[in-house]
């Protein structure tokens, strides 16, 4: 998986940390909502619509 490259594509190479936490929520019992509430909760509004992108490239990853 080339999370770098998932990143950019959402908008920011400083994503690459939030396109893996959305490829890891496939492992965790975690409804999403949940995921969705906690980015709300902890990146600024300027960078949540960025940020909510590089989750859904890592959640739907396909290899």
């Amino acid at each position: 998986m080339d999370c770098l490259t998932l990143a950019r594509q959402a908008g920011s190479q400083k994503a690459v940390n939030i396109v893996l936490l959305g490829r890891l929520s496939h492992y965790f019992d975690i409804p999403e909502e949940a995921w969705q509430e906690s980015l709300k909760a902890n990146v600024p509004p300027k960078f949540l619509e960025l940020n909510q992108k590089a989750f859904e490239l890592g959640k739907h990853f396909v290899s």
